[in-house]
């Protein structure tokens, strides 16, 4: 009763007091979180990254939701009334989903087929002044055509053709309008830097049957913006239920419906993980402790902790993606660790302070060995990483900060539990059964190599950011095998000092890339595509300079005089020459219509950036061959400077790279760091051998077991590795310290306390990050599920090894 009216450490209530309006002062903070599913958010760093970043920000039409239409029974329709019915309700969409109240404000735009912006300025602008975008090739061929030998020539090629068997009434037609084939010359020409479908409408918009219909909404709203994006997707839901007729069905995929689905179902697996981890700690306590004083000693500094490191997360300006957000879990089992040993320690001493003295120096080795780890991965390429690695670092803080101040107040109003009796029982044969398990992880990772299959501890899928099963991402498969696809394209953003300089380099990568012989038959589409260059203009000019418009339409009237033909029967010669030498002015960036200009060129007000399509044939389908293109364009970009290739498959190449150099970097490192703060801490050879037992055992049977069931590493459980030397170190700190701690005692003893805790702790973590397997998104289960091997492996290495070693040589007295 003394103890608990007179608390034995100073001011115990007021550290709660405070603690609990920290707490509360800290939710303000945590409210102002936003969730992002953007991949931008989730990888962050990289150049391909980044300029998917940059096309995000300013180009978000380049973010459509695409809308598949398709009839609800396909057997109610015939083919012929299947596309019918489709073309029709794409053109009542078209028009009345713009106007739509659920749309207002959102600045959409619908089409579907061809790019109707660059049609339009095709047929418009481009085509009438088509002699001003001439090449040099397709201009040596005009210039020929002009003089008296080439209208000759021309004359008599007309002559054979009209003289075959049966010439076809479109080739008569179309020598009546082009009598010496200009117009022929400038459209093959166009035709070179002009997107394909430009000339048919519906290019794209039906699929290969016939039976369902693509419709592009594009709007103002950079996918990244989840929130936004969740807004726009249940608009057009809400419209689309409205407007669409009851015979024809509807799915929505393209990034921002994507966006929508991950950030909803994010959220569902972050309350899902929280409560399964939260669950399991307070269960794995109320099994081991039985008492309600025990749990709120592990549960309130628990609390405590993760509401103080989201808000420090908050403050420091992080966005929530999905492996950030669901760490919550993750911290439940970390966080509690430092907790269960004050308890463990409080059990075997007469006060609060007894224990915070005695627990001190192992506690505080043991955070900052994980603060290491974890501070190593703060110098990875990735902001993913860097982030995920600020949460383990702040949340381990905190945890240490609310287990020296929170636990010892509660404790200090409590009486503590009394010890019970516990002997530790170490394995006779642990060595032998260590054995035996290394040589069953190896079997197996051996059979996995016979059957052929890859040496390889990581996956190579942009995919596994994102929760599955995934109908948007399911949708977009579909599209890619139901519509003629015939190309594949992959962006390119172009920076630049002023527009006109930005223009030129999009100019040189298009020359650049087309004398490449592996990326023959790839085009490059951009702003620079729509303005004619230099040359063209000045080509043209000098020739009107010198050509006299009447002398060409003489000589051609003498040339047809001369032949079989009747020159009458041919379009006007001299109006003819004149509209093909003489088009309008050619045009120049300000003549582009202000959306299509936005589209595809855009600035922050220093930089200027254009965004570049590089299309390539289907050909080109598998993933080696992809890879390869993508590094040969990637050289030519980084030869000409501000130019970044960028879209999902170059991301996920690059990330796939950085994480093959980076994990034995970031691993190495880590247990570098640990080394050296071991050494400090242990100052003595065989500690530090001894604490780094259990980790280098638990981290090696880890690896082998991943080989033998088939287990991957990706862009996100890349940092288990790294995470997992700074948690199953703990376990050999703990040991040894109590190992020497009982060395002028009973070790026996003083294992045991040690053991119970050791044991508890690895349960409690396993268990929280276990719970991450429950998740929707492949990444956060792989990451989940490789650490919580991996401290179970830790664990055992602390039982069979560790131990035994610890025991024998404290009975010489080596300890």
């Amino acid at each position: 009763m003394t103890d608990i009216a007179r608390p034995p450490l100073a001011h115990p209530t007021s550290t709660l007091v405070a603690a609990g309006i920290v707490t509360l002062l800290a939710l303000v903070p945590i409210s102002q979180l936003k969730l992002s599913s953007s991949i931008t958010e989730s990888l962050g760093g990289g150049a391909a990254v980044n300029a998917l970043s940059t096309l995000e920000r300013y180009f978000p039409s380049s973010s459509n939701i695409l809308v598949l239409l398709e009839a609800r029974d396909a057997r109610a329709f015939e083919a012929s009334d299947s596309r019918s019915v489709l073309l029709a309700s794409a053109q009542c969409l078209a028009e009345l989903l713009p106007l739509a109240p659920e749309l207002a404000g959102l600045g959409v735009t619908i089409e579907y087929g061809a790019d109707a912006d660059i049609a339009s300025f095709v047929e418009s602008t481009m085509r009438p002044g088509a002699a001003w975008y001439l090449d040099e090739s397709h201009a040596q061929e005009f210039s020929e055509r002009l003089t008296p030998d080439g209208i000759a020539a021309w004359v008599s090629h007309i002559e054979v053709l009209l003289a075959s068997p049966s010439p076809s009434g479109l080739v008569v037609q179309d020598l009546a309008n082009d009598p010496l084939g200009l117009l022929a010359i400038t459209t093959s020409n166009l035709s070179r830097i002009v997107p394909q479908g430009t000339r048919d409408p519906l290019a794209g918009a039906l699929s290969k049957d016939g039976t369902s219909l693509l419709l592009r909404i594009a709007t103002a709203s950079a996918a990244s913006d989840t929130a936004r994006s969740e807004h726009i997707v249940s608009a057009v839901q809400t419209a689309l239920n409205r407007l669409l007729p009851d015979t024809l069905q509807y799915t929505l995929t393209g990034s921002h419906a994507v966006a929508a689905y991950d950030a909803r179902h994010t959220r569902k697996d972050i309350i899902r993980s929280l409560i399964l981890s939260m669950s399991a700690v307070m269960a794995v306590f109320c099994v081991v402790y039985r008492r309600v004083s025990s749990v709120l000693i592990v549960a309130v500094p628990l609390c405590c902790s993760i509401a103080w490191t989201f808000a420090v997360l908050s403050m420091l300006g992080m966005t929530l993606t999905p492996p950030i957000a669901v760490g919550a879990a993750m911290l439940a089992g970390l966080n509690a660790d430092y907790a269960i040993h004050y308890l463990s320690a409080w059990t075997h001493t007469t006060s609060p302070r007894d224990a915070i003295t005695l627990i001190r120096r192992p506690i505080i080795g043991a955070a900052l060995t994980s603060i290491f780890a974890c501070a190593v991965m703060l110098f990875s390429e990735f902001r993913l990483i860097r982030e995920f690695a600020l949460l383990g670092a702040v949340g381990l803080s905190c945890s240490l900060i609310a287990t020296v101040t929170v636990a010892p107040a509660i404790s200090s109003y409590l009486t503590p539990p009394r010890p019970r009796a516990r002997t530790s029982r170490p394995v006779s044969h642990g060595p032998i059964l260590a054995l035996m398990l290394i040589f069953v992880l190896a079997a197996g990772a051996g059979w996995q190599i016979m059957r052929g299959t890859p040496i390889t501890l990581f996956r190579s899928s942009s995919r596994v950011l994102h929760p599955m099963p995934n109908p948007p991402l399911a949708a977009l498969d579909r599209i890619a095998e139901s519509f003629d696809a015939r190309v594949w394209t992959l962006p390119v953003i172009v920076r630049g000092a002023t527009e006109n300089s930005t223009i030129e380099k999009c100019r040189r990568l298009q020359q650049s890339l087309e004398n490449i012989p592996s990326l023959r038959g790839a085009k490059v589409l951009g702003i620079h595509s729509l303005v004619p260059e230099s040359y063209g203009i000045q080509y043209l000019t000098r020739l009107r300079a010198r050509v006299s418009i009447q002398d060409v339409a003489t000589e051609l009237r003498n040339a047809l005089s001369a032949s079989i033909l009747n020159p009458d029967a041919f379009k006007p010669l001299a109006p003819y020459v004149n509209s093909v030498l003489r088009p309008p002015p050619p045009p120049s960036i300000d003549d582009l219509p202000p959306r299509l200009r936005t589209r595809l060129l855009a600035t922050n007000g220093t930089d200027h950036f254009a965004l570049v399509m590089v299309r390539f044939p289907i050909e080109i389908g598998s993933q080696e061959t992809r890879a390869d293109v993508i590094a040969d364009v990637q050289r030519h970009c980084d030869s000409i400077g501000g130019c970044t290739l960028t879209g999902l498959d170059v991301v996920r190449l690059d990330v796939e790279h950085t994480l093959r150099s980076e994990l034995p970097m970031l691993a190495g490192a880590s247990t570098m760091a640990v080394g050296l703060w071991l050494v400090v801490f242990f100052a003595k050879a065989r500690a530090v051998a001894c604490a780094l037992l259990p980790v280098v055992f638990g981290v090696g049977c880890l690896i082998l077991t991943m080989f033998a069931l088939g287990i991957r590493l990706d862009m996100i459980s890349v940092a288990a590795i790294p995470l997992l030397i700074g948690i199953g170190v703990d376990d050999g700190i703990f040991m040894v310290g109590a190992a020497r701690a009982g060395s002028d005692r009973d070790i026996t003893s003083a294992l045991a306390g040690s053991r119970h805790a050791i044991i508890t702790t690895s349960v409690t973590t396993a268990g929280a990050f276990g719970s991450l397997v429950t998740t929707t998104t492949p990444a956060i289960q792989t990451l989940g599920l490789v650490v919580a091997l991996g401290v179970l492996l830790c664990l055992a290495g602390t039982e069979l090894l560790l131990e035994p070693l610890l025991r024998r040589w404290a009975r010489k007295g080596a300890c």
